[in-house]
């Protein structure tokens, strides 16, 4: 049998506690719990948070499932988060990318990109599947969930 990683464990201890789930005000409407989480409810996140605090309010919450953008946003001062949200509305409107790459993972979370892919080839919600990936990461503990897209 697997050892349990921590992050695993704290996704369980999240799912086992109440509300299971991410605030609305934050993240818009996520449906019932953190299984039905979506892809615009990160940009809904990301577009509508209106300080440092609460964007690592929203983090937090997502934990473990985001904790890469959650790494970003622990280093950000008051004036990088100004500059990454300046940045943010450019990203909206452009085709040429001006963001900081230090900033890339606030955008889309590691475990967003393939889970993301998994989700509209299973038409099941985002949040479901970054579940499955974390279990499945603490099974076989792989060096990356890339490879489970070519299966689909």
């Amino acid at each position: 049998m697997a050892k349990r990683s921590p992050a695993l464990s704290k996704l369980r201890a999240k799912l086992m506690g109440t509300p299971r789930g991410v605030s609305r005000e934050l993240f818009g409407d996520v449906g019932c719990d953190i299984n039905d989480f979506e892809l615009f409810n990160y940009v809904y996140f990301l577009d509508n948070v209106k300080s440092l605090r609460d964007l690592l309010k929203g983090l937090e919450e997502l934990s473990p499932l985001a904790d890469d953008a959650l790494e970003v946003a622990k280093l950000m001062t008051e004036q990088d988060f100004w500059n990454f949200k300046r940045t943010l509305v450019y990203e909206r409107k452009q085709k040429e990318s001006r963001m900081l790459q230090k900033f890339f993972h606030l955008l889309i979370p590691d475990r967003f990109l393939a889970g993301q892919q998994i989700a509209k080839k299973a038409r099941v919600p985002l949040g479901a599947v970054l579940i499955r990936i974390m279990e499945w990461e603490a099974e076989t503990k792989p060096q990356s969930v890339q490879g489970c897209l070519f299966e689909l």
